[in-house]
């Protein structure tokens, strides 16, 4: 992407900026197998590579702005490190070759699921499926504190509906 407009929260209002450039590319793979004529499986694995080419002047984190000493990289325009702590000088903070937001490196998705007949006119359909991502961040800042860890997350679900698919 080139001329990558972005938007994070500063305060109580929202900064549009522009991010520069960014690259994002990645592999996909999807599979699903019909083991029975009852039992299905499937799953999905990604792999992802999004990151920050060009990207100065990004929103500056909050341990950045309390305590610069602690928390070097807020630069000003100059590019020496912002010293203080508020009132703040205006700056901001260098991502570039850093991942954009909400863009975990690995993900993947498994699922089953099994119809069993009920009668001559039901069918129940029984499924569990499970959901895994990488760490990712959810604020633009990159801010450590907005980062989420790895996480594996399951579903199942239990279904009674009619066999010609009509509900």
């Amino acid at each position: 992407y080139e001329e990558l407009q972005v938007s994070s929260l500063v305060g109580d209002a929202f900064r549009v900026t522009n991010a520069g450039e960014a690259t994002s590319q990645g592999v996909e793979a999807d599979v699903r197998w019909m083991l029975t004529e009852r039992l299905t499986t499937g799953g999905a694995l990604a792999w992802l590579d999004a990151t920050y080419e060009d990207f100065e002047g990004a929103t500056c984190t909050v341990p950045q702005i309390m305590d610069p000493v602690n928390n070097p990289g807020c630069l000003r325009s100059n590019g020496s490190n912002v010293a203080v702590p508020p009132p703040i000088q205006d700056g901001g903070q260098d991502l570039g070759g850093e991942t954009l937001l909400f863009a975990p490196e690995w993900s993947a998705n498994w699922n089953v699921e099994y119809i069993m007949p009920v009668g001559d006119d039901l069918e129940l359909r029984t499924g569990v499926d499970m959901h895994h991502s990488g760490s990712y961040y959810s604020a633009l800042d990159l801010d450590p504190n907005t980062k989420h860890d790895s996480y594996v997350m399951w579903n199942a679900r239990i279904a009674l509906a009619s066999s010609d698919d009509t509900w």
